[in-house]
């Protein structure tokens, strides 16, 4: 643990009166907290919802309401789908993941009946890593009929998401 300010492993008197506390080196991730209003707003910031505390630490876990897949639901649910299907491929510790997941959420509400929509967990199913060429979290691959017909790799906006559903699937378009 580093101190910040008013401590004997401070290396200078710098923002004296005040203790922020880091696990990690001082760098620009970690805010100085300067005075008492500072300190209640950083520590009552808004958490997204799809994130949430975990009780055993202060380490947030993933929260989406897109189903998750196994390795036993996959064939049933993905590759023998009558309507087209797209999956998620993330991981818990992924940041990219976690900023994409409200996307995921809206996808799915959004062409429910039209496209069915899944996650996997890479850390708990890694064999789609080698079958599917998965380098990058998140990836979305869109399936139809078992076939991948489309792939994006890396964060997405919603605007992208919009355009690469439609564009790969012109039945999604109302």
């Amino acid at each position: 643990m580093f101190v910040i300010g008013n401590a004997p492993s401070s290396p200078s008197g710098r923002n004296a009166g005040t203790r922020a506390v880091c696990s990690r080196p001082m760098s620009s991730h970690c805010p100085v907290v300067r005075n008492q209003s500072q300190r209640q707003r950083w520590a009552s910031r808004r958490v997204p919802a799809f994130e949430k505390r975990r009780v055993a630490g202060s380490a947030r876990t993933l929260v989406c309401k897109a189903p998750t897949l196994t390795d036993d639901m996959f064939e049933s649910e993905v590759l023998q789908a009558d309507v087209p299907v797209l999956v998620d491929f993330y991981a818990e510790w992924c940041g990219p993941c976690k900023l994409i997941a409200p996307l995921i959420d809206w996808a799915a509400n959004e062409f429910s009946g039209k496209m069915k929509v899944y996650k996997l967990d890479t850390d708990t199913n890694p064999k789609f890593l080698t079958r599917y060429g998965i380098s990058g979290l998140p990836t979305l691959i869109l399936m139809k009929k078992g076939d991948v017909v489309a792939r994006h790799e890396g964060a997405i906006g919603k605007p992208a998401l919009t355009q690469f559903l439609t564009e790969n699937l012109p039945e999604l378009v109302p």
